[in-house]
Parts: C-alpha cells; sequence; structure tokens
C-alpha cells in the first residue's frame, strides 16, 4: 500500500505554519483590540468633556434663570405694594370727593354772587355818574 506522503506531510506543515503564526495573530488581535480600546477611551473623553461644557451652560443658564425670579418676584412684590398704596389714596380721594365737589359748588356760587354785585356796583356807579353834573 502505498501512502500519500504529500498529504501526510503537508497537514503537519500546515499545523506547523498555523502554530507559528500564532505569535503574529495574537499580537495583531491585541494590537486591534488596543486601537479599540484607545479609540473608546478618546470617545469617552470627548464625551465627557462635552457633556462638562453641557452641565456649565446648563448650570449657569439655571443661576440666571434663579436671578431672573429673584427680580421679578421683587418687581412683583414693588408692584403689589405700590398697588395697594394707590388703591388706598384713590379710595380716600373717592371719600373726600363730595366734599370738594360741595367746596367748589359753594365758591362757584360765591363768585357768582361776587360778580353780580360787582356787576351791580358798577351800575350803581354809572347812574350815580349821570346822576351828578360834572364839573369839567
Amino acid at each position: 500500500m502505498a501512502r500519500n506522503w504529500s498529504v501526510a506531510v503537508t497537514g503537519p506543515i500546515f499545523s506547523l505554519r498555523i502554530i507559528l503564526s500564532l505569535p503574529d495573530v495574537a499580537k495583531s488581535i491585541y494590537r486591534n483590540a488596543t486601537l479599540e480600546k484607545a479609540s473608546l477611551l478618546r470617545y469617552m473623553h470627548g464625551r465627557e468633556s462635552s457633556l462638562k461644557e453641557v452641565h456649565s451652560g446648563l448650570s449657569a443658564m439655571a443661576a440666571e434663570a434663579h436671578l431672573a425670579m429673584e427680580r421679578l418676584t421683587r418687581a412683583s412684590e414693588y408692584i403689589d405694594l405700590i398697588s395697594t398704596r394707590y388703591s388706598q389714596k384713590l379710595h380716600d380721594l373717592f371719600q373726600i370727593l363730595p366734599s370738594i365737589e360741595n367746596t367748589l359748588a359753594t365758591l362757584e356760587a360765591r363768585l357768582l354772587d361776587v360778580a353780580t354785585r360787582h356787576e351791580q356796583s358798577l351800575s350803581l356807579k354809572v347812574r350815580i355818574n349821570r346822576a351828578i353834573p360834572s364839573y369839567h
């Protein structure tokens, strides 16, 4: 029986080649894994930096919003205070308004009376001047 030495030799040589190439394959796998890890770390670092910037921006916006809210609260309190004061002053004014109207009506009547008396006085003066002869 004749042996096929080429198959018999090729099998162990192929196996030997595989065994000898294992360190290169392992190095390649290790290198690729290391590159992937480095790439992942760079990505995570960039993402972390971006998140820090976003957080910083949001913190600043929150602080500005808080300050604006405090200012609006103070403004609202001031408006309430002024509104209350002016409301009371308007109430007081409406309380004395009838008295002012009465005073103005009385003043108008007195002025009318003074004007009437003045007119009567002028009329009397004209009559007296006509009645008394002039000595010029």
